[in-house]
């Protein structure tokens, strides 16, 4: 599992990786990537989605959103300008080589483009990203808070034989909520039904984690949305951060997501774990 923790000597976000035999007693965490000094990730490293080797692309594969240090700061919203970036590797703890000189994702046009909020600063972007290896194809969902301007969740696309490096951004949002939710924090998977399933986090400031499913990633059906983890006071008013693996061989599925008792978000977050049918 990757993740992403604070390093308490520099006070920046890092991605680490914790690892399991049965998804309930971790080790770990150990950081693997690091925000770069100078570069567009200079302010922190968060919310990663980590990828195994496969015969098209067969190294590890790391997305994570990065963000600059730039003058139009601003914690409006979920948090600052951000971009996607792409890391590989021939092993599982490292060393990760960035893919080019900068994001592979950025909010550089249409709905995905950053938005004027608390005094006027800019604010949004592209971040929070989850990916599949599709053959020759990388399918991304990602979260943004530039589009409503709540966040919703959108499409990007790599194909060889530049597969990683270069993404096609579709040109509106694929899976949006109305009304005082939002859609973001997205976790894709392939299910053993063939359909693609993505579990993600809907509401502001208190959310819950929803399940949807598509047949082609493009449309998610409200008929096949349901809600797997309920707000419920003194035990978890914020739930989300999730993510999801079918056990082969079974009909359970084990989620995991991120709780916390605190609206404020001034206690400890902890990351919590079910199974489903």
């Amino acid at each position: 599992m990757a993740l992403h923790v604070n390093d308490p000597f520099t006070g920046k976000n890092c991605i680490a990786i914790c690892t399991s035999t049965d998804g309930v007693i971790w080790t770990g965490p150990l950081i693997v990537l690091r925000p770069t000094p100078g570069a567009w990730d200079h302010d922190g490293r968060e919310t990663p989605s980590l990828h195994a080797p496969t015969p098209q692309l067969p190294v590890w594969s790391l997305m994570s959103c990065g963000y600059p240090t730039v003058p139009e700061w601003s914690w409006t919203r979920e948090g600052r300008y951000s971009s996607i970036g792409m890391h590989f590797s021939a092993g599982l703890f490292g060393p990760y080589t960035e893919v080019g000189a900068g994001p592979v994702i950025g909010p550089t046009h249409g709905w995905t483009l950053p938005y004027r909020g608390q005094a006027g600063k800019l604010a949004g972007g592209v971040q929070e990203p989850t990916h599949l290896v599709l053959g020759g194809v990388i399918v991304a969902l990602f979260a943004t808070n530039s589009y409503r301007p709540e966040p919703a969740i959108g499409q990007a696309t790599s194909f060889l034989p530049w597969l990683g490096t270069s993404f096609t951004v579709a040109p509106q949002p694929v899976l949006a909520e109305s009304g005082p939710g939002w859609a973001s924090q997205p976790d894709l998977w392939r299910g053993a039904n063939g359909l693609f399933h993505v579990v993600y986090a809907i509401g502001s400031p208190n959310e819950e984690v929803w399940h949807a499913q598509s047949a082609d990633l493009l449309s998610w059906p409200a008929s096949m949305r349901e809600r797997v983890v309920q707000r419920a006071p003194g035990y978890a008013t914020r739930a989300f951060g999730a993510c999801a693996v079918e056990l082969p061989g079974t009909p359970l599925t084990r989620l995991w997501w991120t709780g916390v008792d605190d609206p404020a978000g001034k206690v400890p977050w902890s990351v919590w774990t079910a199974l489903a049918s």
